[in-house]
């Protein structure tokens, strides 16, 4: 992204670390041309230009919130031009938390509400003071139009956070264990694109993955504590040492009985399947175990999987569940006298693997299974013929202060297709001018040769 121009910024906070990029004035004018070129449909009157990011706050889980100085002045900057642009950029849990979901909305636009507040104080020094150098109080300046753009992967629809952002307050609501309401301060925001079509275009597989919850039987009643106490052990599995700084004790082994009911309860009969077979890929790979240990894989051979799905060890959300796993294993400090080798950390068996995977789907990430099973496995569980699953997942609101705000000119996902569904080469269209904002998509599904995501990108026009 430098290379092509642009400034960026990245969550400093937590796993999911949102990414912020813009042009500033000059670079965004000497690249008009080309962004003319490549989309043609887009709005090329009275675009908004990046003076100077102000601001940035880093404190909110998953969502990074950035405050901007915009204008349609190009380099030319008045007062009667400016104004402040706050910039939430979030990417929601998949897991089915509305209430946790609502709270990275909401902390999100709390700091965006304390960025725009600090920006229109005067600046240190320009304080009135009388004949005795005594202030005065703060000098009466007024500040620019602040407009709001809440972005960023939903990973599902908008649900009530839809309702928050756009009516302004949600709650009291005990089927989501909200128990107070809960509202924002600024103008109600409007949702960009709500019926320009689909971002998420996908196999159709979660059901194939995972069974329904109506359809799960319940643990025996011996098992329901057991299986609560491997899931706080996981929890607590990537810190090695407790609150008095003391080494943590070695976890009790995972009862592989617990793990294999939790398992065959949530997953598929063809899923366990399919976990096997890429299980037995894995153990194909040298290990470093003993051939006694014939139902696992090796520190080593998890490496192995994780680079092979993930290209590099330490992406992922897999890496991340395989080493709450590992790590569970060890008492504290056997971690660290391994000297971050990965390849020493205790292996995994077909249970705690499959456990891996399991999490994963429990999170909503079938598509990222989907694509693990297709790297090991040369397929997953879509069937040739199969439907797609056509849905919104990413999202682009605003809220704009009136007059002087931001106004949504149009929001479209759009993608460089292929002439096969109606692209033309080297230029980005939108779902709508391919007829298929409806849905209905029968052509394709993501990612591809041609677009490397699962998730189409959205393409929001502004003016002032």
């Amino acid at each position: 992204m430098l290379e092509l121009g642009y400034e960026g910024e990245l969550l400093q906070k937590g796993s999911i670390r949102p990414a912020t990029f813009w042009k500033t004035a000059s670079r965004a004018v000497e690249a008009e041309e080309g962004v003319g070129a490549i989309y043609p449909s887009r709005c090329q009157s009275q675009r908004l230009h990046v003076h100077r990011k102000l601001s940035s706050a880093h404190k909110v889980n998953r969502s990074l919130v950035t405050l901007f100085e915009v204008s349609t002045s190009g380099t030319n900057v008045s007062s009667d031009t400016v104004q402040h642009v706050a910039v939430v950029n979030c990417h929601l849990t998949a897991a089915p938390v509305p209430k946790e979901r609502l709270a990275t909305v909401e902390d999100g636009l709390k700091a965006a509400g304390k960025l725009c507040s600090e920006a229109a104080l005067p600046a240190p020094g320009t304080t009135p003071q009388n004949k005795k150098g005594k202030g005065l109080g703060p000098a009466t300046v007024a500040a620019p139009p602040v407009s709001v753009i809440l972005c960023g992967d939903f990973n599902g629809s908008g649900g009530v956070v839809d309702t928050f952002l756009r009516t302004g307050e949600v709650g009291p609501d005990d089927t989501i264990g909200l128990g107070k309401r809960k509202a924002h301060t600024f103008p109600r925001f409007t949702d960009c694109g709500g019926d320009r079509g689909p971002t998420l275009v996908v196999p159709n597989i979660d059901t194939k993955m995972l069974r329904p919850q109506e359809d799960r039987e319940a643990l025996p009643d011996g098992m329901v504590a057991k299986a609560q106490q491997f899931e706080s052990a996981l929890k607590s599995a990537t810190g090695r040492y407790d609150g008095n700084c003391e080494p943590k004790p070695k976890q009790p082994g995972f009862d592989a009985e617990v793990l294999r009911a939790v398992n065959e309860r949530a997953l598929t009969p063809a899923m366990l399947r399919q976990t096997r077979l890429c299980f037995d890929r894995i153990m194909e790979t040298p290990s470093g175990l003993p051939a006694s240990r014939s139902d696992e894989i090796s520190g080593r051979q998890v490496n192995w999987w994780l680079r092979q799905i993930n290209r590099q060890v330490g992406r992922g959300s897999e890496f991340r569940h395989a080493r709450e796993l590992q790590f569970a294993k060890l008492a504290g400090g056997e971690a660290e006298a391994m000297g971050g080798d990965g390849d020493l950390l205790p292996g995994l068996t077909f249970q705690e693997f499959a456990t891996v995977w399991r999490l994963e789907l429990e999170e909503g990430k079938y598509w990222a299974v989907e694509h693990d099973l297709g790297r090991l496995c040369g397929s997953g569980m879509r069937q040739p013929g199969d439907l797609s699953y056509q849905g919104r997942f990413d999202y682009i609101y605003v809220s704009s202060a009136s007059p002087g705000g931001l106004r949504l000119v149009s929001a479209d996902p759009v993608a460089f297709f292929p002439e096969a569904v109606g692209g033309t080469e080297g230029k980005l269209k939108s779902l709508v001018e391919l007829g298929l904002a409806s849905g209905g998509i029968d052509s394709f599904v993501l990612p591809n040769a041609w677009h490397p995501s699962d998730h189409l990108p959205v393409v929001a026009d502004f003016v002032i």
